[in-house]
């Protein structure tokens, strides 16, 4: 989270002084509800959904707007080789 919560303020402040502007963050479902157990992982996830929730209300005047991408589980040939 250090990291993001670094880009927060940098890119906050630059688009404060610009006028206002888009941030996307990319969550994950395991952020709103545990499906594998990973201690870093899915913390992690969660705290950048909450983040969006907390800065979407905090710079909306600025009219900075503020959405998160949490897609879930994606089947492809790569998940099916690890499972076995």
């Amino acid at each position: 989270m250090r990291g993001t919560y670094l880009w927060y303020r940098r890119v906050g402040q630059w688009m404060i002084a610009h006028g206002g502007g888009k941030v996307i963050n990319i969550g994950s479902a395991v952020g709103i509800r545990a499906q594998i157990p990973r201690p870093s992982y899915e913390p992690a996830k969660a705290a950048i959904i909450h983040n969006t929730v907390c800065l979407a209300v905090e710079w909306a005047p600025y009219k900075i707007n503020v959405n998160c991408i949490s897609p879930g589980f994606i089947e492809t040939p790569f998940q099916e080789r690890n499972r076995k």
